[in-house]
């Protein structure tokens, strides 16, 4: 009896030292970290994007959080996989300053929302709107050429794009789908509107013009009164 209490004892010490092996692997640090002079004070603030708690749980956030030079949190905000928490940041240059960049390319039911805005931070963390643009437009058959402007939506790509050339990819939740530069690998992003025909169950190309090509010629067709 003795013997097999040992016995035991050993498994239930090796199922403990394994559980703890697991839980410290579950909850190790995701964290990915840029300095840049948000500020515009000559001095460099971190950025850290920490996708931790997403990563372990989907229904958990990402965080993006920019520390002073002395370490305190000046801004900071989340994003989520959820339709009402998807977003993308970027880290742009531009003239030579630094800025972060929202940008949300959201397709819903009958409808194409896409909406950017570029800011910087004053010392406090306060945002300092540099500029900001929001279009919507329809996504339904019979709509095109009324409640969907091709020339709105290139002009409105022509601009982004202008932003995501010379920027990275902080972190991204659009289309419930996680994405985020890493040390190993700083993404980069252009806009050729892909979802507007996928979202339709239509074949995209890597081309921004084609893409919509092909929504305009769904939009087109004609629909029972």
């Amino acid at each position: 009896m003795k013997k097999m209490k040992r016995i035991l004892v050993l498994l239930v010490g090796v199922f403990l030292l394994t559980g703890c092996t697991k839980t410290e692997k579950e909850v190790e640090k995701q964290i990915y970290s840029v300095e840049a002079d948000l500020t515009q004070d000559g001095k460099a603030e971190r950025i850290e994007v920490d996708v931790t708690d997403i990563l372990a749980d989907d229904q958990q956030p990402a965080y993006i959080r920019v520390f002073d030079p002395d370490g305190q949190i000046i801004w900071q905000t989340e994003i989520s996989l959820s339709q009402d928490g998807r977003a993308s940041y970027y880290l742009i240059e531009k003239n030579g300053q630094r800025y972060l960049l929202y940008y949300l390319p959201e397709v819903t039911e009958g409808e194409g929302i896409y909406a950017y805005r570029l800011f910087n931070l004053d010392q406090q963390g306060r945002e300092q709107e540099m500029g900001s643009n929001r279009i919507t437009f329809s996504t339904e058959p019979g709509t095109a050429g009324g409640k969907f402007s091709r020339e709105t939506l290139e002009a409105f790509a022509d601009i982004v794009n202008q932003y995501l050339q010379d920027g990275i990819l902080l972190v991204s939740t659009v289309n419930s789908n996680l994405r985020y530069s890493t040390t190993e690998e700083q993404l980069v992003d252009t806009e050729r509107y892909q979802s507007l025909p996928e979202s339709k169950g239509l074949s995209a190309t890597d081309d921004l013009r084609e893409n919509l090509d092909v929504l305009e010629a769904y939009l087109n067709q004609k629909t029972d009164d």
